[in-house]
């Protein structure tokens, strides 16, 4: 079985609304867009309401028997609730108020439970971090921020420009590093590129793009379930590392009969490792 999990950025996620920025929204669902190189774009969504994050996590699955494929492509594998106020979380396989939960896990401040969604990370260097000028892409006005970081001892050289809308509601979820939010206030991060010029050329592009800034009704009920869940499982606390060693297959091929032996298969490697 070859599973290729897709390069994703840091995201920095916390629990308390900033004064100094107008309109915030919350609750909403944002999409996640990232594209590595010449591959193909990749498309995952996040729910947000007050202080807590629904998230889809995604892979590339090839899955084989023998010469058969059995599946293969981009397919979400669970949902998790992340309470960024008390760091707890609980992965599902469905996206439903009815769903059990599957994992009951905490994190550090700086884990991350999947996407790498993170708290309180301030350990890039403002040093390295200056503003270029406003660029207009698309009809649309982004002011820029750019980070540069070299390691000499291992040849290692890479940029990431970050590009912010301002003047439109927001919400709290997506945002660098705190103390830039004084140099842009009011301002939402909508895309991050990124150019590793050495060992190796590389480019990434990672868009962040609000669809929409309301919740359904079935989504609302979702979040009021799975929020009494954190607080009501009994199921054993885990860390991160051991959540991180479960074998995650799509939902989609649950039904699957080869499925059962796929996930025994996975077990078995992961508990050798």
């Amino acid at each position: 079985m070859r599973k290729i999990i897709k390069l994703s950025f840091l995201l920095l996620l916390h629990s308390f609304f900033s004064e100094a920025q107008p309109q915030l929204l919350n609750k909403g669902v944002l999409l996640y867009q990232g594209s590595v190189g010449s591959n193909k774009l990749t498309s995952d969504r996040f729910w947000f309401r007050d202080s807590s994050v629904i998230y889809e996590q995604n892979s590339d699955y090839k899955v084989s028997h023998g010469d058969t494929v059995i599946f293969e492509g981009y397919e979400t594998y669970k949902y998790t609730f992340f309470d960024l106020r008390t760091l707890k979380c609980q992965d599902y396989f469905s996206f439903s108020d009815t769903a059990a939960v599957e994992s009951n896990y905490t994190v550090e401040s700086g884990d991350a439970p999947g996407w790498n969604f993170y708290i309180g990370h301030n350990k890039k260097s403002l040093d390295s971090m200056f503003c270029l000028a406003d660029t207009i892409i698309d009809k649309k006005t982004y002011k820029r921020i750019r980070y540069s970081e070299r390691r000499p001892d291992y040849d290692y050289y890479f940029e990431e420009t970050y590009f912010f809308v301002c003047n439109i509601p927001i919400n709290n979820l997506v945002n660098i590093d705190k103390r830039l939010e004084k140099k842009l206030p009011g301002c939402m991060l909508q895309k991050i590129d990124m150019h590793q010029l050495t060992p190796y050329p590389m480019r990434d592009s990672t868009l962040f793009i609000p669809e929409r800034n309301y919740l359904t009704k079935e989504e609302e009920k979702i979040f009021q379930q799975w929020q009494r869940n954190s607080l009501e499982t009994a199921l054993p606390v885990l860390t991160i590392e051991e959540v991180r060693k479960k074998p995650f297959l799509p939902i989609k091929y649950k039904q699957h009969p080869f499925y059962k032996q796929t996930l025994k298969w996975e077990s078995e490697q992961n508990s050798n490792n």
